[in-house]
Parts: C-alpha cells; sequence; structure tokens
C-alpha cells in the first residue's frame, strides 16, 4: 500500500491527527478557571504519536490535531488562546518521545561498545534533559516567583512539576512514563494560565486546585497507559496489514510461471 517508508509515517501522522480532532469532541471534564474550556479524551493520548512517529511527526499530528480541534469546536483563533492550548499538550508529548530515547540509550549501553554508544545518544541527550528537567523547573520558578504566588502557601502547587523528574531518574515503568508526560503538560499549561488568564493570580485558587490535580492526573496518567498499550497494538496489526499486499504481489509471478510450466 505504501512505497516508501515517509508515505507510511506521513499517512500515520493524518491517522493520528484525524483520532486527534475526534477525541477532542468527547468531554471528560471542566477546566477550573477557564469558563467553556474541558478536558477531552484526546487528553488520554495526546502524548502517543511521538512514540510511533518519532519527535517531528509525532508533534506535527499533535500540533494538527488541536488546532485543527479549534476549527471544528468554534473555539477562538486568538495567537494567545492556539498558544495556550498547543504548547502544553507539545509538551507531554515531547516527554514521551524524551522517555523513549532514553530507554533506547539505556539499551544500547547493555549490547554496544561505548563508543558506538556515544554517537547515537549524544545528539538526543540534550533534547532529554530539556524536556525532563529543564521544562519542569522552569515552570516551578515561573509559577512560584510570579507576583500573586510569591511568598504565599500556594507555591506548594508547583511541586507537583517534580514528578516528570523524579519519572526521568525511577526505573523504567509505563505508568511512570505516563505520570511525567501529564504533568509535564500540566505544568506548561498551569504556568500559561496562571500569567494569561484573567483571575488565576488568586492563591486560593490553587490551594483547592491540588487535591483536584491528583485525581486528574492520575487519571490521565492511566487513560495514557491504556491508550498506549491499544495503539501499540493497533498500529502493529496496521502495519502488518499494509506490508500484506507487497507480499501477495511478490507471490503471484512464481504461482503464474508454475501454472505455465504445466
Amino acid at each position: 500500500m505504501f512505497k516508501r517508508s515517509e508515505d507510511k509515517a506521513l499517512a500515520f501522522t493524518f491517522m493520528f491527527a484525524i483520532a486527534g480532532v475526534a477525541a477532542q469532541m468527547v468531554n471528560i471534564s471542566k477546566i477550573w478557571g477557564s469558563p467553556g474550556q474541558t478536558f477531552t479524551l484526546f487528553d488520554f493520548f495526546s502524548a502517543l504519536p511521538t512514540a510511533f512517529l518519532g519527535l517531528g511527526n509525532g508533534l506535527m499530528a499533535v500540533l494538527i490535531a488541536k488546532l485543527a480541534g479549534v476549527v471544528v469546536l468554534g473555539q477562538p483563533l486568538e495567537i494567545a488562546s492556539l498558544v495556550r492550548l498547543a504548547l502544553p499538550v507539545a509538551a507531554g508529548a515531547a516527554f514521551f518521545y524524551a522517555y523513549k530515547q532514553r530507554e533506547e540509550s539505556e539499551n544500547a549501553k547493555k549490547s554496544e561498545t561505548n563508543a558506538t554508544v556515544s554517537k547515537k545518544t549524544s545528539k538526543g541527550e540534550w533534547l532529554n534533559r530539556f524536556v525532563q528537567f529543564a521544562i519542569p523547573l522552569a515552570a516551578i520558578a515561573a509559577f512560584a516567583l510570579h507576583p500573586a504566588i510569591f511568598g504565599t502557601i500556594a507555591m506548594a502547587y508547583a511541586l507537583w512539576w517534580t514528578i516528570p523528574i523524579a519519572a526521568s531518574i525511577l526505573p523504567k515503568n509505563l505508568f511512570l512514563r505516563s505520570l511525567g508526560a501529564t504533568f509535564n503538560q500540566h505544568a506548561v499549561g498551569s504556568v500559561l494560565y496562571l500569567y494569561f488568564v484573567p483571575g488565576m493570580g488568586n492563591p486560593a485558587i490553587w490551594l483547592a486546585l491540588i487535591p483536584v490535580v491528583a485525581i486528574e492526573r492520575l487519571v490521565f496518567a492511566s487513560g495514557i497507559s491504556v491508550s498506549y498499550v491499544c495503539v501499540n497494538k493497533a498500529m502493529a496489526w496496521l502495519e502488518a496489514w499494509t506490508e500484506a499486499p507487497s507480499g501477495h504481489a511478490q507471490a503471484a509471478p512464481a504461482i503464474a510461471k508454475k501454472k505455465g510450466e504445466k
């Protein structure tokens, strides 16, 4: 069906994007402090495309889905709104990819020489460190230093974003990977809401959100984990199915030759 691997990657990219648009139509819960905004089914698998398509195509699928969803759902197209919607999702997807790179680097170290490993991993190390450490640390600093938050007990809210850092250090685990991704997304989203959404500078709001975030992100991490397993199996089946026609095409000449000989 696909003549080149690039065609297959492009097809899968748009398949993820289309599925993402549809998922945004299924509401899960309201977002506190943002009237008319809701969490949707899209939050359960927005981090996944990078794991299957790579960083470039994966982020493209996520951003296409998010921006197309804005149009389909009739949301405002102001630049600030688009940035607030797109950047958190991209941060979560990038974390999921960086975690995968960490796994590949560790596996390479077990099976290859140090020289080979250093060549393969050096290019991705800066990205891993930035996504898994710099983003949550920057979010913690930006939140805690906000004039309305600094010096109040609401600064404790930012401690949620130590979870992506911990997930990057602890032993590999799909749930930890999902938890890190959803909290990386949460970190970027919360800071953007604090600075750009009117009324979110009230420390009492963030204190009230602490127990809500615990339940919300555990649900999202579970959803991401389950979605990953399901999509992984679906992608394997789809890839096998797309390869099947070429296999039949190769077998056809041999069968015809045998018939001709008879």
